[in-house]
Order: C-alpha cells, then structure tokens, then sequence
C-alpha cells in the first residue's frame, strides 16, 4: 500500500533571510558561470545547482560556481546517497569546503526512485541508508574516525587526513525528493526570482 505524501516543509537552508536561486538543470554549458556571476551581481545570498539523472554532476558544478564567484553561497542538491561511497563523498566535499570556506551547503537525498532504480541503486530502505549515509558523512567532515557496520553504510577506522578535514564543516542538510511516500521534511531552495528580469 503506497502512503500519501507527508506535509513537507519547504526550506532554503537553515539561516533566516536567505534569497536564493536555483541553476536549472538544463542550462547551456557555456552559461553556468555567466548565470552565476549574474546571480552574484544581483545579490543572491545562494545558489544551488541540482544533481539529476542524465545532466551534469553537482559537485562538479558547485566546484565550478565557488571557483568563479567571491562570496554567494553555493548548496548542492541533492546528492543521492546511494549513488556514492560516503567516505569519497566527504573527500570531495571536504575539498571544496577547504578551497571555498564557509560558502557551501550540501543536501544527501535518497535520489528520485525510478531514478535510482534504472541504475540499479534504489535500496530496500531509502531512509535507513540516508540516516547512515548522512551520520558518517557528518562525522568525517568533523574530522572524526568513523567505525560504521550498518545495514548500507560500511566504513572501519575511515577518517580524513588533518590536512584534507575543513576547518568548518559545510551544512549537510537531509532532503527528500517531492512527493515521497516516506515521512521526511524537505529542505530544498525554491527559486524565487528570474535572473532574466
């Protein structure tokens, strides 16, 4: 029996006051750091770049945005657990939160089901993996050695080198995709404003 979507709250990140915009998925190459610095200039507080099946990655993109920007935020969303091994996951986070100190966000999801399932990573217990995968992933940005045997997740003795841990762990925020037939509160951007106005 399938359950009805819970109410779901619809969230930017976890500051007040926040004015975002979302890059769509679907945005030519060669307009990404153009859409960025417009979004910058026009004073945007954050910007978010999606990860979806069949476009770019968005670690690649964060990456891409941080390196051409100076000081809006940038959130990647999301990130399906499933997908990718947590310690890799901290590596490249962690790299980015060094390079680009206190203007990245991270959201872990459990990726669009029949997204996951055409790749053949949609787990038995969605949350279960996303409540592991995101336990360990906190840890090891924290610079903590992590000792993990769960049902998804499997890490022994992982940490990350000192001169790779940020000094400041990025947010990592849980998000659901929308609707889900699981409870989960969705924090997720909404884009607010056109950067063609």
């Amino acid at each position: 029996m399938r359950r009805e979507p819970a109410e779901v709250e619809i969230t930017m990140t976890t500051r007040d006051g926040t004015i975002g915009v979302l890059l769509p998925r679907d945005t030519p190459t060669q307009d990404i750091i153009p859409f960025a610095r417009r979004a910058e200039e026009h004073g945007f507080d954050e910007l978010w770049v999606v990860e979806d099946l069949g476009y770019r990655g968005g670690l690649v993109q964060a990456a891409t945005v941080l390196a051409s920007t100076m000081r809006i935020r940038v959130g990647v969303g999301l990130l399906p657990a499933a997908a990718r091994n947590v310690a890799f996951t901290a590596m490249e986070i962690a790299s980015l939160a060094q390079l680009h100190p206190d203007r990245l966000d991270i959201a872990v999801g459990h990726g669009m089901p029949s997204w996951m399932r055409s790749v053949g990573a949609w787990p038995k217990s969605p949350l279960t993996l996303l409540a592991e995968y995101i336990t360990v992933l906190k840890s090891l940005l924290s610079g903590q050695a992590v000792h993990q045997d769960g049902k998804y997740v499997h890490v022994d003795g992982v940490r990350l080198h000192e001169s790779s841990a940020p000094a400041a762990a990025p947010a990592v925020l849980r998000a659901c995709a929308v609707p889900s037939p699981w409870p989960c509160r969705v924090t997720w951007p909404t884009a607010l404003s056109s950067l063609n106005r």
